[in-house]
């Protein structure tokens, strides 16, 4: 998070925010099947050090993490199979919107 440590440096805030969405959603699966690890190209190892890299994220850089609902439906992900840290938007777009008009910069990460 060197660029979280780059504006606290110098007393500006930071704050960052994923919102989730194309062929993502499995990264945030709590227990993911044989064929989204396959997905993934993880093992169930690496896919839990993963887990515990976005749940560190969340409470030590307060990075807050959302999904969009329309995929979880689209790709049968039931909310409840998602990590906790995850909140469920009605669509990624909203969800990048609402941040923009937060102040928020756009960063697209493929």
């Amino acid at each position: 998070m060197f660029n979280k440590t780059y504006y606290e440096s110098k007393f500006q805030e930071f704050e960052v925010a994923v919102v989730i969405h194309g062929n993502a959603y499995d990264f945030f699966v709590k227990n993911p099947t044989t064929k989204q690890l396959q997905h993934l190209h993880l093992t169930a190892k690496k896919h839990l050090e993963m887990l515990k890299r976005i749940k560190s994220m969340s409470e030590i850089y307060d990075v807050s993490f959302m999904i969009c609902n329309i995929g979880m439906k689209r790709l049968k992900i039931d909310q409840k199979k998602l990590i906790a840290t995850i909140k469920v938007l009605p669509n990624a777009a909203i969800g990048l919107i609402d941040k923009q008009n937060e102040g928020y910069a756009y960063l697209l990460i493929e």
